[in-house]
């Protein structure tokens, strides 16, 4: 599939930054519901953003003339939804047992068909059945034992076995390619919650005899569970967090995004190297609610090694993105509020936010900021750099996403990728997760087994 950055709307001005934005997280537009679900609802990156939501084709199955019985009068034509019937034209001779004969049909469905009908006229029009639909072809002894084996993590008499059985012996089903057929048992067989929402939307489709394969292929396109980002799913277990120690404050100078102000700079020792954290004395109570530095310094110590050796610096900015404008303009959102940005110079700006964000929410947004930093030293320009290919490769063999927000770009894939990929890392979930997405596991392995990039 040739993956093209959809065209940009008229240009909005650069984001002011010191140092090109990859990605910007927004702030939420609602407060959490429930702990620990972070709450908010999308993430921003620059334009023109590349369309990859259709990475999963959900292609129409071929329509046409259905068998016919040769009468250039008589033949019926298959539509999208209920079969709709021929008709057939009499001729002299004819009767409703010769013209079911001749069309392939029982006296019983052709008289069913006209009811009152008794003696044929030259001339006269009946209405013809169209024949059933062929049988779809029986799914192949590897899917079974695909299945077989996913079902087998569900206890016998739990009712979601029972749901996935009935679906996935479903006609439906059986009219999927095997690699389609795959990818449903991996989405909806799965215990995690994006698969949950999956296999309850699946469950509902079962349910119905008219369920067509058409239908299921959309419930792999639109893919219902997905979180928006993936820092709005469920904090699966307390991180474990590297020991570190604060020094400081001291006094200095800082360039924020917002502009220049007075900060107190804390240094923060983690590994063996120290990361500064600057944070502003220019705070503007009116832009929101700031992370404390005690939730910031707990989330880079639970970044995962490789993540956290990435960042070079940390802003904690006391006013909203100035950038904020232009991100609105990009997404037609005039509201649009940052929650976090960063840069290949490995620099990590956090802003004020409407409501108070979750210790869930900081430490899985610091992990898809790094992974901005990650591709970006990788791989170059993600709207123009042809070392992108092999990763659109992956995400497209995959066709699943780990989020909504994963489609907007191939930087926002990655970053939503790796931030699931740390997350669920020795959890029950993470083979699950594998599944799911086994072609950008394996590259992101690769990516994380290779020398540290630089910028």
């Amino acid at each position: 599939m040739d993956l093209k950055p959809a065209a940009a709307p008229a240009a909005p001005p650069s984001p002011p930054a010191l140092e090109p934005q990859i990605g910007a997280t927004p702030a939420p537009a609602a407060p959490p519901k429930e702990a620990p679900r972070p709450g908010f609802e999308d993430w921003s990156v620059p334009m023109p953003l590349m369309d990859i939501s259709g990475l999963l084709t959900a292609g129409a199955a071929p329509r046409g003339p259905l068998p016919g019985s040769g009468d250039p009068f008589a033949g019926a034509v298959q539509e999208q939804g209920a079969p709709q019937p021929s008709v057939y034209r009499a001729r002299r001779g004819d009767t409703l047992q010769s013209v079911a004969h001749k069309l392939g049909l029982s006296s019983e469905d052709l008289q069913a068909a006209n009811p009152g009908v008794k003696k044929l006229r030259p001339g006269q029009l009946l209405q013809v059945p169209a024949p059933p639909a062929p049988p779809p072809p029986p799914v192949s002894p590897e899917v079974q034992a695909h299945v077989a084996d996913r079902l087998a993590s569900w206890p016998e008499g739990a009712p979601e076995r029972d749901q996935l059985q009935r679906a996935f012996g479903s006609p439906a089903f059986a009219g999927l390619t095997p690699d389609e057929q795959r990818k449903l048992v991996d989405y909806a067989s799965g215990k995690n919650p994006i698969s949950t929402g999956g296999r309850e939307e699946l469950a509902r489709l079962a349910g119905s005899p008219k369920t067509s394969a058409d239908q299921l292929r959309n419930l792999l396109a639109t893919e219902p569970g997905a979180p928006s980002v993936v820092a709005g799913l469920p904090a699966i277990a307390e991180p474990s967090r590297a020991p570190y120690q604060i020094n400081g404050p001291t006094q200095a100078d800082n360039t924020f995004a917002s502009g220049p102000a007075r900060a107190s700079r804390y240094d923060v020792e983690l590994d063996g190297r120290t990361i500064p954290v600057f944070l502003s004395q220019d705070i503007e109570p009116k832009d929101g609610v700031m992370h404390s530095l005690d939730e910031v310094v707990r989330g880079l110590a639970a970044l995962p090694a490789s993540s956290r050796a990435l960042i070079k610096q940390v802003n904690m900015d006391g006013k909203r993105n100035p950038s904020d404008a232009y991100w609105g303009e990009v997404y037609h959102d005039p509201g649009f509020r940052s929650y976090m940005t960063a840069g290949a110079a490995g620099v990590v700006d956090i802003y004020p936010t409407v409501y108070r964000q979750t210790q869930h929410a900081c430490d899985a947004s610091l992990i898809h900021e790094t992974g901005h930093i990650l591709s970006g030293r990788t791989w170059g320009n993600w709207q123009s750099d042809p070392r992108w290919a092999g990763w659109d490769a992956a995400s497209q063999k995959d066709g699943l996403s780990p989020s909504t927000y994963a489609r907007s770009s191939r930087t926002e894939d990655f970053s939503e990728t790796l931030t699931l990929y740390q997350l669920s890392k020795g959890t029950p979930y993470e083979a699950e997760y594998r599944a799911m997405f086994p072609a950008r596991w394996a590259a992101m392995e690769a990516v994380l087994a290779a020398p540290p990039p630089t910028q």
